[in-house]
């Protein structure tokens, strides 16, 4: 094709694209059961600005740092009292849920998130829950449902932990935009080891060029409210960094500045906690060095209550921590005093079929006694693959390695004294995604490997239960005619 003939069919192509984006609908269009979206892009107003002493809580609005402090009692878990997921409407579930749920072997307990719940007082303090996971959990599916169940009944508010990208997350009322000079560092993507990455598995930094002309290298994150009369957001915002020379932090908000600091410098990662009192309608963070600045993360978090972080990292099998340098994963871990771990992977296995998975097993060994290493007596739960489908001869039916899978994931919570929850098993077992798919409306899409918003929110619900209830569960099916019922 002659170079002119090529640009325009290029063009075209991108007019096109173009013009269904700007067409498109927030929600999206379903398509024969499938959810279409295209990016759209938030205008957000810019600001001006230019500094903190290690772990100290700057008050930024108003000093209200007490003003979820209710009385000081220790929760009690009452499921009965449990809130009920706002959902669309009683037809759902009554439709979408029949008897292909079981119960079996779905869960075994060593190190019970009981008993962490029962220690805990959610007025005085945080009980923060690390969720590791590859797509199944990205754009936070699954763990706002979770996160959204568990800070209603425990107190609590915010999304928790995010990397310093691009985020539309509606489930927690925010738009966070970042400048394009961010530098990534990541477990996925990379064979690199000793990776200077922290609790997220990853981290972003800036970096003052020799031939660069400007004295010092700049960049914004800015996050956005999207419905302010919404009652209940984040009110702190905590930056985990490590400056190698002079950096500066400048927080605006509502394009206002309220405070400048300049950040610690040192080979450790540092913290700095800024609180709002009320979560901010339009905030941003400016950002300087005149060397080299990493971000390991924010948190947008409340003082006190339930944190739950979505850690997805798409495409892997594991989060591979040994390929982290520890001495960050230690730094970061003491900051924030992780309380449960929750490994949820396993669909990037299914499709490499091979006659044994004792390998796998291993792999999951490694990780799970890094993090008991790292993080001592905080327990682990192990949630396995997923049902998934291809087509054979034909005929849509499950991957027949599966069950191998699952076992080589069980073998390894309970080789390595951690919770397990079969959520193969809890779905239905095999041939359970294709019937998924099929429910109206459906709560598996139509890859047959990812659940759709609702089936996500169902799994997320399955497990919401599993952790809070001391006793045997309902079949899944009536844990959600139940749920949905309102």
């Amino acid at each position: 094709m002659k170079p002119f003939k090529l640009f325009l069919y290029f063009t075209t192509v991108l007019l096109v694209l173009g013009i269904f984006s700007w067409i498109t609908p927030q929600e999206g269009w379903n398509v024969f059961g499938l959810n279409i979206r295209f990016l759209k892009l938030e205008p957000v107003s810019i600001a001006e600005l230019p500094v903190q002493k290690n772990d100290t809580t700057v008050a930024i609005q108003k000093a209200k740092t007490d003003s979820m402090v209710q009385d000081s009692s220790v929760l009690k878990i009452v499921l009965k009292n449990a809130p009920s997921l706002n959902t669309q409407n009683q037809d759902v579930l009554n439709k979408s849920v029949e008897n292909s749920y079981k119960e079996a072997d779905s869960l075994i307990h060593t190190n019970n998130f009981i008993d962490q719940i029962s220690k805990y007082d959610s007025t005085k303090q945080q009980l923060r829950i690390l969720y590791y996971g590859d797509s199944q959990i990205e754009n936070d599916r699954i763990t706002s449902t979770l996160r959204h169940r568990l800070q209603q009944q425990f107190g609590g508010s915010g999304r928790g932990l995010v990397p310093i990208t691009d985020i539309y997350n509606s489930a927690n009322n925010f738009i966070m935009s970042v400048s394009k000079n961010w530098k990534k560092t990541s477990v996925v993507g990379s064979k690199s080891k000793n990776l200077n990455a922290g609790i997220l598995c990853e981290s972003y930094s800036i970096k003052k060029h020799r031939n660069s002309k400007d004295s010092l290298e700049s960049s914004f994150i800015k996050i956005k409210t999207i419905n302010p009369s919404k009652a209940k957001g984040y009110t702190m915002v905590r930056m985990f960094y490590q400056s190698s020379g002079m950096s500066s932090l400048d927080v605006i908000q509502n394009g206002k500045t309220v405070y400048s600091q300049e950040l610690i410098s040192g080979s450790k990662i540092q913290e700095l906690k800024l609180n709002f009192g009320d979560q901010p309608n339009l905030l941003e963070l400016k950002l300087s060095t005149d060397t080299e600045l990493i971000i390991y993360g924010l948190s947008l978090e409340t003082p006190t209550g339930i944190q739950v972080d979505n850690i997805a990292l798409r495409g892997k099998s594991l989060p591979e921590f040994t390929r982290l340098d520890s001495s960050k994963y230690m730094e970061m871990s003491k900051l924030l005093k992780p309380s449960f771990v929750i490994l949820h992977y396993g669909v990037n296995v299914v499709p490499n079929v091979t006659g044994n998975y004792n390998f796998y097993r291993d792999m999951i060994s490694t990780d799970i006694r890094f993090l008991k290493q790292k993080l001592p007596g905080v327990p682990i739960l192990l949630i396995s693959t997923s049902d998934m489908a291809h087509r054979v001869k034909g005929n849509l039916s499950s991957y027949a390695n599966i069950p191998d899978i699952v076992k080589a994931q069980k073998e390894a919570a309970l080789a390595n004294n951690c919770d397990f929850w079969n959520l193969y098993e809890t779905m239905g077992g095999e041939g359970s995604m294709v019937e998924w798919v099929k429910k109206i409306p459906p709560l598996g899409n139509k890859d047959f490997v990812h659940f759709t918003p609702l089936g996500a929110s169902g799994v997320g619900i399955f497990l919401y239960n599993r952790l809070v209830e001391q006793e045997k569960q309902p079949i899944a099916n009536e844990i959600i005619a139940n749920e949905f019922a309102n």
